[in-house]
């Protein structure tokens, strides 16, 4: 047995994608609507997508600021004069089937000529186009994704919404059309071929986004006494770097986990360069950089991850290691006791970061839970607020030296770098990688009936020469894929 396949709306990122394929439209009117709640760290969670009257609202107005734009060139968004006999009925079969990512019905095609020709009897060719596509764009049958795994459409919808974060392209519905979706050879063929296009990388670099809340970054703000080269424009260097290092493993290496987390090298321009100690970059283009290996590898060591995991001016060790606990490992942290103070702990003048979190090991109702991620956040104490290397705080030493506990005891480590190397070779971190694809793709959590599924999917990371774009690939002809009890044979 399987977990269940959800209705899924489409998110603000699947929207704009969506209405940029059917209509050319490039403005982004998603970016207006409330931002998508969660309950997983993913904006594709089907549990928390009930609209509420604001996000209403933004598709009335997305709606009618498209149909208003697309329908200045009537003749080229029809395809013919819309006086001419067949025409808008041409139309709506073509333009419905795009937009509902299926056939339209007789009655459907009935329907919407029905209506087109009631407001025509009133209203001049345009306005009656625009009316009957502000109906189109405000349909659950567009906002929404069936869950009805056995029809071939929602197949299509669903591997194109997976790995293209958008509709079906023609080819795909002419696929789901023609009987083509109907084996998990035919969806393994139609799923390489989705993962041939440029926009299956830009879905897979949303992902990282999302796994890792990259998006903080574009907000994250620094005392600029205190961190002066910390500038909205090098936040922006954060992501490009994160993303190029993404891009590179995954498309042009092996796309595997320990190439993720142990690659000794990154992307960087000269500014980029300097936050690094790094000499002999120069000029605003990024360009491939060894790292020294002592202090920066892979993933855990980029800037803008470091910057994700510090909230403020100084580094902090539980943000950190919970991000590495949830992110990397999988594991779901209990909140703390309504009781406890949340405040991170003051300290003295002159303290270390380590000397201030020492409060929470000599607090027995945070001792416990605080094990779990302080432990692996002292180990990222070589790097300050914004990334940059350091060997003492408060004219100190740095102690990075961290733990990772669990139930059957703990792992010691000194170090972002050596912690690298050790969920590199700990198969659970690949298990991990496959759960937060699955939460992602799936658009909910995953449910101990998922359990098989997920096992196969952690596999494909675990093993020898197989990576990120073999987990995308295994898991579009899952039975996980389709809705509970459809099974491609």
């Amino acid at each position: 047995m399987l977990g269940p396949a959800l209705v899924r709306r489409l998110t603000r990122y699947e929207y704009n994608n969506t209405v940029n394929a059917l209509l050319r439209d490039t403005t982004a009117p998603a970016q207006t609507f409330p931002p998508e709640p969660s309950t997983n760290g993913y904006d594709t969670d089907s549990t928390a997508s009930a609209p509420s009257r604001i996000l209403i609202d933004g598709y009335h107005g997305a709606a009618n600021g498209l149909a208003e734009h697309v329908v200045t060139d009537l003749n080229g968004l029809l395809g013919c004069a819309p006086e001419a006999p067949g025409c808008i009925s041409s139309f709506i079969q073509g333009f419905g089937t795009k937009a509902y990512r299926h056939t339209l019905s007789t009655t459907e095609v009935q329907n919407f000529q029905t209506f087109y020709d009631t407001q025509r009897a009133t209203f001049d060719a345009p306005t009656s186009v625009r009316m009957l596509l502000e109906v189109f764009l405000q349909s659950p049958k567009f906002l929404y994704r069936s869950a009805d795994g056995a029809d071939a459409f929602d197949t299509a919808s669903r591997l194109s919404y997976t790995l293209w974060g958008s509709m079906p392209d023609d080819a795909l519905l002419a696929a789901a059309r023609g009987g083509q979706l109907a084996t998990k050879a035919q969806v393994g063929a139609e799923a390489s071929r989705l993962m041939a296009d440029p926009k299956a990388k830009l879905q897979l670099s949303h992902f990282q986004t999302q796994w890792l809340g990259l998006d903080v970054l574009a907000v994250a703000q620094r005392d600029a006494a205190t961190f002066p080269e910390f500038t909205q424009e090098m936040s922006g260097f954060y992501q490009q770097e994160m993303s190029a290092f993404w891009n590179d493993v995954v498309w042009n290496g092996p796309g595997d986990v320990k190439t993720l987390l142990t690659a000794p090298y990154s992307f960087m321009n000269q500014k980029l360069a300097a936050i690094y100690g790094i000499a002999g970059v120069t000029g605003d283009t990024f360009q491939k950089v060894t790292l020294d290996p002592t202090q920066r590898m892979g993933l855990l060591t980029q800037a803008g991850l470091l910057v994700r995991m510090t909230p403020a001016n100084r580094s902090n060790p539980v943000t950190r290691g919970k991000l590495i606990r949830t992110r990397f490992m999988c594991e779901t942290l209990p909140d703390p006791p309504a009781s406890v103070n949340r405040v991170e702990p003051a300290g003295e003048p002159g303290q270390t970061t380590r000397e201030r979190f020492a409060a929470h090991e000599a607090t027995p109702s945070c001792a416990a839970c605080h094990a779990l991620i302080d432990g692996i956040g002292f180990g990222f104490e070589n790097y300050d607020a914004i990334g940059k290397w350091r060997t003492t705080e408060n004219g100190k030493p740095i102690d990075a030296s961290g733990q990772i506990v669990s139930d059957t005891g703990s792992i010691p480590f000194v170090g972002a770098v050596e912690l690298a190397n050790l969920l590199a070779t700990n198969p659970k971190t690949g298990d991990c990688l496959a759960k937060q694809w699955f939460t992602f793709a799936l658009g909910r959590s995953a449910r101990p009936e998922d359990s098989c599924v997920l096992k196969d999917l952690g596999a494909v990371l675990s093993s020898q020469g197989l990576g990120v774009r073999d987990l995308v690939l295994t898991h579009a002809t899952s039975d996980a894929f389709a809705a509970p009890g459809y099974s491609l044979p």
